[in-house]
């Protein structure tokens, strides 16, 4: 009866020690529910095992055969230190993400532009242009928009033109004629200069119009006339003639003496002038006579352009020989 008793009382003690095990409590006689292991400390912490790790991460070592989720601490130089846990084929650091830990796939071309998702940054695009670090942009088969398309193979004088459907090619630049009023001017022109406001208007049919806004004129004047009066058959050499009369002048152009050195007519200005003159010329003696008319820039060099001829017989022809002259002359600020 006694051994019958002893069976019977072991056997609640044992289903309640099984009970027990199952939870385990440290510093508490009630552990989380949720838990294996319930550990409480108000001024204590679970110390991890350390470890040192290698530089592999795919290595286990030092621990044999690790158990997915296996938590350690690493305190080694090969790694940074902190906490490290196996995923099944490598350590990986349990760490705050911070801008500069954030990688994504590596591109396959230096300098290339690829793209990713959003998801996962898996790589969905690796392109073969390269924009480097000056801003050179490489490896450009063609570049297209939403309405032209520009093609390689370019060289020297070739033009892009480009078809109706926003395809373009390089083809060999032609040469140009020029026409006005559709009457040929000269023709295979490689190349024009403009001076002044150009605007070009296509006409079709591989033609333009060319419009050319000349600058604007200024219109100062200066007249003068002269009192003196040489006789021809008396001239051996060159007699400079005094404009000692002014009949009109604008002063922000011109500057002028009737009085001293009255030959000379100062321009103010930088720029392109036209210059007109005429005096005429009386023979008294019936001499023939061939008269040579120049004009002097700054008192020394003979401007082109400025000498006329003319010829004189008598007087009483009842005519008077004119001599005159235009012509245009560059000049800077301060010529006379």
């Amino acid at each position: 009866m006694k051994g019958l008793l002893k069976i019977l009382f072991l056997i609640p003690l044992l289903i309640v020690n099984l009970t027990v095990l199952s939870q385990i409590g440290i510093q508490t006689d009630t552990p989380d529910g949720s838990s294996a292991l319930d550990i409480v400390s108000n001024d204590k912490g679970v110390l991890i095992p350390r470890v040192s790790l290698t530089s592999d991460i795919t290595n286990p070592s030092p621990v044999s055969s690790p158990a997915i989720g296996l938590l350690v601490y690493n305190s080694g130089s090969n790694q940074e230190e902190g906490f490290y846990f196996w995923n099944g084929s490598q350590w990986l650091h349990l760490k705050p993400e911070e801008d500069s830990d954030v990688e994504g796939p590596s591109s396959s071309t230096d300098n290339a532009i690829a793209r990713f998702d959003g998801t996962d940054g898996n790589k969905i695009q690796n392109s073969g242009v390269i924009l480097d670090d000056s801003d050179n942009i490489t490896g450009v088969n063609k570049i297209t928009t939403d309405a032209f398309t520009m093609p390689t193979n370019a060289g020297d004088d070739y033009v892009l033109v480009s078809d109706a459907n926003g395809n373009g090619t390089w083809q060999e630049a032609l040469p140009l004629d020029v026409k006005q009023d559709d009457i040929l001017i000269v023709g295979n022109v490689n190349s024009l200069n403009f001076t002044g406001d150009v605007s070009v208007t296509n006409d079709g049919n591989n033609q333009s119009t060319i419009q050319v806004t000349s600058p604007e004129i200024d219109e100062e004047i200066i007249q003068c006339a002269s009192t003196s009066s040489q006789n021809v058959n008396d001239l051996v050499t060159s007699v400079s003639i005094p404009w000692d009369i002014e009949d009109f002048k604008d002063d922000i152009a011109f500057t002028h003496s009737t009085s001293t050195n009255p030959s000379r007519i100062y321009v103010l200005n930088d720029g392109i002038y036209e210059l007109n003159y005429m005096f005429s010329i009386v023979n008294d003696d019936n001499q023939r006579k061939t008269i040579r008319s120049r004009l002097r820039k700054n008192g020394t060099t003979y401007i082109d352009g400025s000498q006329c001829y003319s010829f004189t017989y008598s007087k009483f022809d009842d005519n008077s020989t004119h001599v005159s002259s235009s012509f245009l002359v560059e000049l800077t600020a301060g010529d006379y």
